[in-house]
């Protein structure tokens, strides 16, 4: 280092200290913070020598963490709100009377319902929403030219025992001479509540089942919910009403083929929750509990 100059000492000097300082920061800096408490913490490590009562020679460079940001825990649930998500659907054979008519209304803040008219004809599958209430249209029913339904019927959101039966089945709805007979012509209100029976309720179906009766379908007393009945034998996937209502429909409404590009949406929300009280298979299918109600 003979024939260095002085000014070349200096410079060498200065970036040894440098080095030397760095590696302290790196090392020595974060085990002095932790020793006096300063884990997680803004403040120097002169403040905490001072807080032990101890002085340091020379300020030590500040050392600092990120902070983690603030969440807005109102905008965190709203994010996980049901209806964020994808809808979920499953799909409606529309099976009898075969030659029917059939279409829907369209969600609308109009004061007349729009109705998507004549939109397909029985037997149609079609895919609706869960957990809302949808209103059908039937007109060409048999042996009863120019009269015109409007029943509803209401998807409950799928429980977790019956999707997986959803995703591979499709739900039933068909209407009998003696439901549009009762609803038209007597004034009654019509229900029918689809479940998929409980394994142990088998047995008892059998017996509760009338002459004329199936285990398709199962026709309830005139003082009995088939609602509730239907609640106590299976786990519920469908509740159809068909009862007298008319409407003065918009303008808007218009006939046509319905060359939908996803699952028609429904009018309303559903307000029936599903509580399953028991095991189900849905190795025999579905059942349809009905009443007739004024």
């Amino acid at each position: 280092m003979d024939g260095w100059s002085r000014g070349d000492k200096i410079s060498l000097v200065s970036l040894l200290v440098a080095v030397v300082s760095a590696v302290a920061a790196i090392v020595v800096v974060p085990d002095v913070r932790r020793k006096l408490g300063l884990d997680g913490e803004t403040a120097s490590v002169e403040e905490g020598l001072k807080r032990a009562g101890l002085k340091g020679n020379q300020a030590v460079p500040q050392i600092s963490r990120p902070r983690v940001p603030e969440v807005n825990v109102k905008q965190a649930e709203s994010s996980m709100e049901p209806n964020q998500g994808p809808l979920q659907v499953c799909q409606v054979s529309l099976s009898d009377p075969v030659g029917m008519r059939v279409g829907w209304q369209l969600p609308s803040d109009d004061a007349k319902p729009i109705f998507l008219q004549d939109a397909r004809t029985m037997p149609a599958h079609l895919e609706f929403t869960q957990g809302r209430v949808h209103r059908l249209r039937l007109t060409d029913i048999p042996g009863r030219p120019g009269l015109i339904m409007y029943p509803t019927f209401e998807l409950p959101q799928a429980a977790a025992v019956t999707k997986g039966f959803l995703n591979n089945n499709s739900i039933n709805i068909f209407f009998t001479p003696d439901d549009f007979e009762y609803a038209a012509d007597a004034g009654y209100l019509v229900t029918k509540v689809i479940i998929i029976p409980y394994n142990d309720k088998y047995n008892e179906l059998y017996k509760e089942k009338k002459d004329n009766d199936t285990l398709v379908s199962i026709r309830v007393n005139q003082d009995v919910d088939p609602i509730q009945r239907a609640e106590s034998l299976g786990c519920v996937l469908m509740v159809v009403r068909l009862g007298t209502r008319q409407f003065d429909e918009s303008p808007k409404s218009a006939k046509g083929k319905a060359d939908t590009d996803g699952p028609i949406l429904g009018i309303a929300p559903s307000s029936m929750i599903v509580k399953p009280q028991g095991s189900i298979s849905g190795s025999m299918g579905t059942l349809t509990i009905y009443g007739y109600s004024k």
